[in-house]
């Protein structure tokens, strides 16, 4: 999360597969304080999805935190 707040993240490259997990102890995808709302967010501008192996590949460029 940190790298978002400094704005030393450029691009997300990230992995999505085809199945669901979560719990209370499930470890998130970005660690942190977060944001309180979703509009505080990260902005992305998605470059190219992709399918591999049966998995989506994804990049995005950060546009606004």
């Amino acid at each position: 999360w940190s790298f978002f707040q400094e704005g030393l993240a450029r691009r997300l490259y990230a992995f999505l597969a085809p199945l669901v997990l979560g719990g209370r102890e499930a470890v998130p995808a970005v660690g942190g304080s977060g944001f309180s709302a979703p509009q505080e967010g990260v902005k992305l501008r998605f470059l190219r999805v992709s399918e591999l192996s049966g998995d989506l590949s994804l990049v995005a460029e950060v546009v606004g935190v």
